[in-house]
């Protein structure tokens, strides 16, 4: 299921708070399991810096995460499995990532990139 999604979300151009990172976690979890975590969020930021804005008002991109997983029932856990999702830091970039089982895999602004080399900031189990 994780590749089909996977395959159908790489044709989707990134748009701020319609396709960005945190809608791709957001919208894999919903076909999984019916819960749309960012639903409050959808729409409410449209550039980069509207959505730098937006998420400090949680606390950043990981407390708004944490809390909207929270809030729909997910729990935390330090070993992902695939299909778990993560806020991720690569490098200088935070991002909200799936886990394939081998890699962590997120929508970045040209397209869906694929790396081994983040640092998982906080995983939650799906």
């Amino acid at each position: 299921m994780l590749t089909s999604y996977l395959h159908r979300q790489a044709g989707q151009r990134f748009a701020w708070g319609r396709s960005d990172c945190a809608t791709f976690i957001a919208d894999w979890v919903a076909l999984l399991t019916g819960i749309d975590a960012a639903a409050h969020v959808r729409g409410t930021y449209t550039d980069a810096g509207s959505a730098e804005l937006h998420f400090a008002r949680f606390g950043g991109l990981a407390r708004a995460v944490g809390s909207a997983m929270r809030r729909a029932g997910f729990r935390m856990t330090q070993t992902p499995i695939a299909g778990d999702v993560a806020v991720v830091r690569f490098g200088p970039i935070l991002a909200c990532a799936i886990w394939t089982g081998a890699r962590w895999v997120y929508r970045g602004d040209r397209g869906l990139v694929l790396s081994s080399h983040g640092r998982a900031v906080a995983i939650w189990r799906i």
